[in-house]
């Protein structure tokens, strides 16, 4: 099993430096055409990955590894909208974007290990648990469901704030850099950039606080949760670039979020009385997103 966890992390090192390194080694401004190619691939080489788990690992663990990266992807929607209003409030350049988010990544493929990690070790130790993250997750579904808007409050965030507190910030961008020279003796400072970067992280944790819990109630199998967390992560910037020209046609898909993540505590619950096999479970989950998708496209949506 250690060969398979090193076998992992190197494939995603290879993939992230062949993406930064290579294909997307200049800043640029990406198009909704190239942003759709690069989600198609991504997506290509998680099915790939994910046609191997279930090769490897066996039907049971592969339709888990599947319904925990289709569930990722969904919440990540969320993730991206927010994303995308931090970047409106640091008035962050269109062309480097992608690199910040790439160090999003990164720091996301840490905090996912400790995260998923630690959270298997608790629920392996005390079982009653899963029945505070079932609940837990009927309540994050039912708000997701009837809350209007996300909203994010970039200047109230206590970690940028405690940031600038003690920290000299340069007030511009100074092209993609993190960190800056400035004065006479060459003092390197953070730039906004950083700062970006740093709320994107933050609230990449507090979204976690939903989507662990729900990964937990896919699976408690370390290697199946994270692997299927983090082939979903990598594609998230191509993702990003393509939502923001068409998240307004699938207005339904909170809905489907929501009732998912309600699906999912409701089976944490009920796991001692109802026991659904994780290819049913894989399908219902794919038949409410997809459902979500296609109503949003007959169902007009009411104007506010």
């Amino acid at each position: 099993m250690i060969l398979v966890w090193i076998s992992f992390f190197v494939m995603v090192v290879a993939l992230l430096a062949l993406d930064l390194g290579v294909f997307n080694k200049k800043d640029h401004e990406f198009s909704f055409k190239e942003a759709s190619m690069w989600s198609v691939i991504w997506v290509s080489i998680s099915c790939i990955f994910g046609g191997w788990v279930y090769y490897y690992f066996g039907p049971e663990l592969g339709s888990q590894w599947f319904t925990a990266y289709v569930l990722e992807k969904s919440l990540s929607v969320d993730n991206l909208f927010v994303i995308s209003l931090i970047f409106t409030f640091f008035a962050t350049p269109a062309k480097i974007q992608h690199r910040c988010l790439f160090w999003g990544i990164i720091g996301a493929i840490v905090f996912r290990a400790i995260f998923i990690l630690g959270g298997v070790a608790i629920v392996t130790e005390f079982e009653w648990i899963m029945y505070l993250f079932g609940a837990f997750l009927i309540y994050s579904g039912v708000k997701i469901m009837v809350t209007d808007e996300d909203e994010v409050e970039v200047e109230e965030n206590k970690v940028v704030k405690w940031f600038k507190k003690h920290f000299n910030v340069h007030p511009e961008y100074v092209g993609h850099q993190f960190f800056a020279k400035v004065g006479k003796n060459g003092k390197y400072i953070p730039t906004v950039l950083f700062v970006a970067l740093l709320m994107i992280e933050t609230t990449d944790i507090l979204f976690a606080v939903d989507s662990i819990p729900a990964a937990l109630g896919v699976s408690n199998n370390s290697f199946i949760l994270y692997s299927s967390n983090i082939m979903a992560v990598l594609g998230l910037r191509a993702l990003y670039f393509v939502l923001l020209s068409i998240i307004d046609k699938f207005w339904l898909l909170k809905y489907g979020i929501g009732l998912v993540l309600a699906y999912i505590g409701a089976k944490m619950l009920l796991v001692e009385f109802l026991e659904i096999n994780s290819t049913v479970s894989l399908l219902i989950t794919l038949g409410i997103l997809v459902s979500s998708v296609v109503l949003s496209l007959y169902i007009p949506q009411k104007e506010k």
